[in-house]
């Protein structure tokens, strides 16, 4: 009566069991890319929610076996089991566990505490019964597999099997489910990495539950029994590793959504990237990185084993296993060296991520590179033969080659980015923030700030050719001091070969003339460029107002860089970049969906042709316009992109034309050229590509940033201290460069090459090359040239203009005028120099 009493008193307090229809459970946020591949998940518990036709049912059957023997009997109390426990109670004192159903310990695990006192032993019992009233067994059944803890931050079946075996349950043997069925008993000291002892010891006492009541065979017993354990700890399903956006990504969801939301309630975050895209530009980044650190000299190896250490294979496996693989460079330990090959241990991952140790005989061959490295950069010798750079105790670095055979390097001191983006809309394509994540967290993309050098010199030609000048303009490549109001500081800037006097604009930026550029910007007006420039995103309190900054004195992030570039790739339109394109909640329902601004080139044509139309019909009288169809739709035009996605106009056509003519003679015959030629690129061959090398002082920032198709990149390399330099005989055509070359050779494969339609209002002229203005008829040595309609050259050349020119003159637009000191604008812009 006691018993009944206290059921009915404690029946209305219970929580209500139908919540468990429709149950969320806390499931980590998960990271996609837009192509659907895992790239990160982010959470407290790790959880994989699986339905019961999921689960096998030899599952099912090691834990009611081992559990709950009449589950399907009893109605959510065993009242065997629970006379068990009253015993322990009577002879204990207190409640030591058992007894408890399956049933039960659902209540237990999604509504009660785990303490031992009888009132919460009663709650259970009467929570049971009311759960067994509200769901069938199956239900119960999928509700325990996805809630009950299994450790290693485990919880559900689901992620055990992801976290022991890396696979689906669907896929585990009977000793692997068996394994699981056993760890709910003690998470903590029954899971196979934590005590493979005890795990073991329980997985055979599963077996042998199952095989007494009947659910496998003796023959399927004793095989299941004799198998070693094979459980190994395994991070989530990672399918495309991007770690630098993924942390973008996380930060960007708990500032919108908070940590609760954010890791609890199963968000899948679909970004922008594509999965090819992002495995090209991670190994591109990673080989060009290690390409450079080869080409600079061996430091040394990371360490030097002892004689005790070097005792035994498996004294050394101990040192390898304390020793972290960075970039897919693996630890290694020199065994001997003899004069033609190193022997080496190597830890390192099979194919199905689990760690091994290997031996490799490293050739002659693979080591020839490394010459000493000197700090001075200074010239060393390469090495005659092998026990010159290696000995025998040294731990080193191996990386796989495309070949899969293995290769010498060491982890590089500089570091690197990527980015490319979607040119239309800015979607981010792919991205690298640096050569490792686990190395370093830092992401250069979005957060290192650095001088861009010759990278910004496009936007100042652009501004020129707004002003009015030509490709064909004549401005002077000589020697220019520059000295402040104090007279204390002179700047003196150089190229990177000798003055060449007069020299073209389209010759100077493919090129990269620094003093053209300098008296360029100077000629337009530094505040006038500063304000053409922020057109395209760079912020304007990183433009420094001075002559240096035709030189790329600014400092800006590659996301920046690569936005502004994106422009120059998408007809001239100023986008947005973004990198979630849509959230999902845990049910499917979109609670976020990106609408960034688009580059709709269509659109602008159907706005003029509509206004051509309009103009037509505002020609008519009104009673032909009323019985006119066109009038009728007047204004109704449905355009492949809504209004208020278009991004805006920041470019003229005419201007773009001919700024993405010069850079795409950056690339056929510019600073790009040695490198893709020494590589056979096929990039040479496309039309509609273009880009622009860029080195720093000293060579600190070495860049490259282009585009083709709608796709537009940005490659940065140098040190994360800004005061070092990349060392001798480095620039962006050969540092950052090839990160730029392999990735858009790639992605660009089997893509159609399409240059950009001329606009209206551009003519080409015959001209030569050293005045700019036209060539007479029989001038051998002429050039065409592609001109604004409004400032093609009116004047012939004079074949006498060589020999009597100034070499200080210069061919000028009509706004610009010269004097005996520095060409200045005559506009309302001019600006001083300092």
């Amino acid at each position: 009566m006691g018993f009944l009493a206290a059921y009915m008193y404690a029946w209305p307090k219970l929580p209500d069991v139908e919540t468990l229809k429709d149950i969320k459970l806390q499931t980590p946020m998960r990271i996609y890319t837009r192509d659907g591949y895992l790239v990160n998940e982010f959470g407290e518990k790790h959880r994989i929610p699986v339905s019961i036709d999921q689960i096998p049912e030899t599952l099912n059957q090691a834990l009611i076996a081992t559990e709950d023997q009449r589950f399907y009997q009893h109605g959510g109390v065993d009242f065997i089991g629970m006379v068990r426990v009253a015993l322990k109670l009577l002879t204990s004192g207190r409640i030591r566990g058992g007894g408890s159903t399956i049933t039960m310990q659902v209540a237990r695990n999604f509504f009660l505490t785990f303490d031992q006192r009888f009132e919460r032993k009663l709650i259970e019992i009467y929570l049971s019964w009311k759960i067994e009233g509200a769901l069938d067994k199956k239900h119960i059944l999928e509700l325990y597999w996805n809630k009950i803890n299994f450790g290693q931050r485990a919880y559900g079946i689901g992620a055990a099997a992801q976290v022991y075996y890396g696979t689906t349950v669907d896929k585990l043997t009977l000793p692997q489910l068996a394994i699981l069925a056993g760890i709910p008993k003690g998470p903590s000291t029954h899971n196979p990495v934590s005590n493979p002892t005890k795990a073991l010891k329980r997985r055979n006492h599963v077996l042998w539950r199952t095989r007494k009541e009947g659910f496998i065979s003796k023959e399927a017993y004793e095989q299941a029994i004799a198998e070693p354990l094979t459980a190994k700890l395994h991070g989530a399903k990672v399918q495309v590793l991007a770690p630098y956006l993924a942390e973008m990504v996380r930060q960007k969801v708990i500032a919108q959504y908070g940590e609760e939301i954010a890791y609890n309630q199963g968000l899948k975050i679909y970004t922008t990237l594509i999965a090819q895209d992002q495995k090209v530009a991670r190994a591109a980044l990673r080989a060009s990185l290690i390409d450079y650190d080869k080409r600079h000299g061996y430091r040394g190896p990371e360490q030097q084993l002892s004689e005790t250490q070097m005792a035994d294979m498996e004294s050394i496996k101990s040192v390898l296993k304390d020793v972290p693989e960075f970039g897919q460079m693996y630890p290694a330990v020199v065994l001997d060296v003899t004069d033609e090959q190193a022997q080496i241990l190597i830890r390192h991952r099979d194919v199905e991520g689990h760690w091994i140790y290997s031996e490799y005989n490293l050739p002659w061959s693979a080591m020839k590179w490394a010459k000493k490295f000197s700090y001075e950069d200074r010239w060393t010798p390469r090495p005659k033969k092998p026990q010159q750079v290696l000995a025998k105790g040294d731990q080193i670095r191996v990386y796989r080659s495309k070949k899969e055979q293995w290769l010498w390097g060491q982890l590089p001191d500089a570091n690197a980015a990527f980015v490319s983006l979607d040119a239309n809309d800015g979607a981010i394509r792919a991205l690298e923030g640096g050569f490792d994540f686990d190395l370093s967290k830092f992401n250069r993309v979005s957060q290192a700030r650095r001088q861009p050098g010759s990278n910004i010199k496009p936007f100042i030609y652009s501004a020129a050719l707004e002003k009015g000048f030509t490709a064909a303009s004549i401005i002077n490549d000589s020697p220019r001091t520059v000295i402040d109001s104090t007279g204390e500081n002179i700047w003196r800037p150089k190229n990177d070969v000798k003055f060449r006097g007069p020299t073209r604009l389209r010759y100077a930026l493919a090129h990269s003339i620094n003093l053209v550029s300098v008296r360029l910007l100077e000629a337009i007006g530094i505040r006038y460029g500063i304000n053409y420039i922020t057109r395209f995103g760079l912020p304007r309190k990183y433009l420094p107002p001075v002559p240096s900054l035709a030189l790329g004195t600014a400092h800006v992030t590659p996301l920046e860089l690569v936005t502004g570039y994106a422009t120059f790739a998408n007809g001239g339109f100023k986008i947005e970049p973004y990198f979630i394109e849509h959230i999902e909640d845990n049910e499917g329902r979109y609670i976020y969906s990106a609408r960034p601004k688009i580059a709709c080139l269509i659109c602008e044509e159907m706005i003029e042709k509509e206004n051509q139309t309009l103009s037509s019909f505002d020609e008519l009288s009104t009673k032909e316009q009323d019985s006119s169809l066109g009038f009728k739709l007047k204004g109704c035009a449905i355009y492949p992109v809504p209004e208020n996605q278009w991004a805006p106009r920041i470019m003229d056509k005419r201007n773009l034309y001919i700024l993405r003519d010069i850079m795409h003679d950056v690339i056929t015959h510019g600073t790009a050229t040695p490198m893709l030629r020494k590589n056979k690129s096929y990039l040479l061959k496309r039309k509609d590509i273009g880009g622009k090398t860029g080195t720093t002082n000293d060579a600190k920032d070495t860049w490259f940033s282009g585009f083709a198709n709608s796709i537009v990149a940005t490659a940065w390399v140098g040190f994360d201290a800004p005061e070092r330099n990349l060392g001798f005989n480095e620039y962006g055509g050969k540092a950052a460069l090839p990160i730029w070359e392999h990735y858009m050779e790639k992605i660009l494969k089997n893509q159609p090459d399409i240059p950009m339609t001329q606009p209206e209002g551009i003519v080409s002229a015959r001209i030569d090359p050293k005045t700019g203005k036209l060539a007479p008829a029989d001038q051998k040595n002429a050039i065409f040239e592609i001109f604004r309609k409004e400032y093609a050259p009116t004047t012939f050349a004079n074949q006498d203009d060589d020999k009597n020119a100034n070499p200080f003159d210069e061919t000028l637009p009509p706004v610009i005028k010269k004097d005996n000191k520095d060409v200045k604008t005559t506009t309302e812009d001019e600006d001083e120099i300092f």
